[in-house]
Order: structure tokens, then sequence, then C-alpha cells
């Protein structure tokens, strides 16, 4: 899978390089399995909060949006979607004295503009996809 897909998306970083490997992984027709009792045990806590998570989860959420979610996901939850990313967005404002709370802002403007870049990116990527919107949709659902 990997040979055929890629490793994690360098460009996340950190925080989500997962979740878009796993959507990649199912466009292309693999299964990932949820196994809610795993444990994963971290040899060594590298990352981890304050500024730097937080403005890579501002980012790298909006990033997921543009590049992983279908069209058909985007028609039916895009509302959810933007209401979602404007809480944040609020309560990050409202906390604006916080550098966690600006790191965020600061994350969500970078995960919007380069977006429409990453759009076009995925508008490439769905040529190979062999699984339907429809089944990517249910596993959202």
């Amino acid at each position: 899978m990997l040979d055929e897909i890629g490793f994690f998306d360098e460009r996340f970083y950190m925080y989500c390089e997962d979740v878009d490997l796993s959507f990649r992984a199912q466009r292309a027709g693999y299964r990932c399995v949820y196994a809610p009792r795993a444990v994963v045990r971290h040899r060594l806590s590298a990352t981890g909060g304050g500024v730097l998570a937080s403005y890579q989860c501002g980012r790298n959420f909006i990033w997921l949006l543009a590049l992983d979610v279908p069209g058909m996901a985007w028609r039916r939850y895009g509302a959810r979607f933007v209401r979602m990313q404007a809480r944040l967005a609020i309560d990050a404002l409202c906390h604006f004295r916080e550098s966690s709370a600006r790191a965020r802002l600061r994350g969500q403007i970078g995960g919007l503009l380069t977006a429409p870049r990453l759009l076009a990116e995925r508008r490439r990527s769905v040529a190979n996809q062999r699984v339907s919107d429809a089944y990517v949709l249910g596993l959202l659902t």
C-alpha cells in the first residue's frame, strides 16, 4: 500500500498526517480498521501541546477538508464543516491574548490561503480513486 500511495504527507509535519494517510488508502481501495481497544505506547513524546500544536491543528484540519473530503460530503456537510471552523476561530478570538489561540488563528488562515492549491491537487488525485465518493462518505457517517 505504501509503495502505491506513498508515506505520510510531510507537509502536515505533525497532527492529522495519519488521518490523511488513511483517507488516501481508503480512496485507493485499501481498508482501514478501527480498533478502539488498541494501545499505542510512545517511547518519547517529541511534540505535543502549546503554540506549535495549535498552529498545526488549525492548518491541518483545513488541509484535511481540502485534500481528503469528497465532494459528496461537502455537498451534504459543507455547512457543518464551515460552522465548526468558524466556531474554532471565534473561540480563538475570544482568547486572543493567549499565544495558542493566536497560533490557532494563524494556522486556520494559513490553511485557508493554501486550500485552493490543495483542492486542485485533490481534483487530480481523484482520477486514481478506486472507490466511490459514497463509500468514502459512508466512512464519515
